[in-house]
């Protein structure tokens, strides 16, 4: 995670962050979050607020100092959850999106878990950065896209970072 970190530490504080609970499997966040929250920013986690519609509410994280501090439960897909009441905020408020997924391109493709949260929020996202964060193997020459996909900014993996579409976004 020092890779990003070394780009958007220099962010002003209270900095609008959209963040995601990492599951067992995917390359662990805590220790970035940990990070943004000591430099002031103000993480916003995703919750499943309607699943017919597939719509993510956000959640203002109000821990004292750690990320392990926040009231986590497990979510309608089994995914943490961070409780309380959701902030009216919309994506395009961030000046960060943090994206999981199953793999990328280097182009910024992005295979999720298939219920489309996260191409929802990037329709909606506007001026947000959206990054994906990644194991390197996760990284692939190409994925089957519709129309509805949306591409990620930056790829960050544990073994480099990729500028997809928006190269110059962050120094």
């Amino acid at each position: 995670m020092g890779r990003i970190w070394s780009r958007i530490q220099s962010l002003p504080a209270q900095t609008a962050v959209g963040a995601y609970r990492s599951l067992r499997e995917e390359i662990q966040t805590d220790t970035l979050w940990d990070l943004c929250l000591a430099a002031g920013f103000t993480l916003y986690f995703p919750r499943v607020v309607d699943l017919k519609s597939r719509r993510m509410g956000w959640i203002p994280f109000r821990g004292a100092g750690s990320i392990d501090d926040g009231p986590w439960t497990k979510g309608a897909h089994g995914i943490p959850e961070l409780q309380g009441p959701a902030a009216d905020i919309h994506a395009a408020s961030f000046r960060l999106l943090f994206v999981p997924g199953v793999a990328f391109t280097p182009q910024g493709a992005r295979l999720g878990m298939g219920a489309g949260y996260y191409d929802r929020l990037n329709l909606e996202g506007g001026a947000a950065l959206s990054v994906g964060l990644a194991f390197d193997f996760q990284v692939i020459d190409s994925i089957p896209q519709d129309g509805w996909d949306r591409p990620v900014d930056w790829v960050v993996t544990d073994q480099r970072e990729i500028r997809a579409c928006r190269a110059d976004a962050l120094p």
